[in-house]
């Protein structure tokens, strides 16, 4: 990954610190290019998250949902709104049935991985599904 600082100064990071310090966050000259880049971020872990829920690799899928929040930081978008394969099953289920869908969860109350429905609907802020 490259780190831009001004028009003559950058550097290589790891490929990973995005993940720890959003990019959101950063100083920006321009500042319509933090909306850019919030388009651009958005479309790139809309397909990682198609890729991972085709792949079947949940535990993968919840991870990086549950990480959305902190992702999209210091970023022009409220994150609740993004559209996931969560927020776009199209079956009449109750606001649950779709969320264990979505994370792949076989029930509400079960444990995988270490994780639970209730500790990712939390970590994401998705209040009906915590108080249900």
């Amino acid at each position: 990954v490259l780190v831009i600082k001004d028009d003559t100064t950058f550097w290589q990071a790891a490929a990973d610190q995005w993940l720890y310090e959003p990019v959101g966050c950063g100083s920006f000259t321009v500042e319509s290019d933090r909306a850019t880049l919030a388009i651009r971020l958005i479309d790139m872990l809309e397909r990682k998250l198609q890729h991972l829920a085709a792949s079947g690799s949940s535990s993968e899928y919840r991870r990086w949902m549950a990480s959305l929040a902190s992702l999209y930081r210091g970023l022009p978008i409220d994150w609740r709104s993004v559209r996931t394969l969560e927020r776009t099953t199209t079956c009449h289920m109750s606001e649950v049935d779709q969320f264990l869908g979505a994370y792949h969860l076989s029930s509400a109350t079960g444990k995988l991985h270490g994780t639970s429905a209730l500790l990712i609907a939390a970590g994401l802020g998705n209040v009906p599904v915590v108080t249900a």
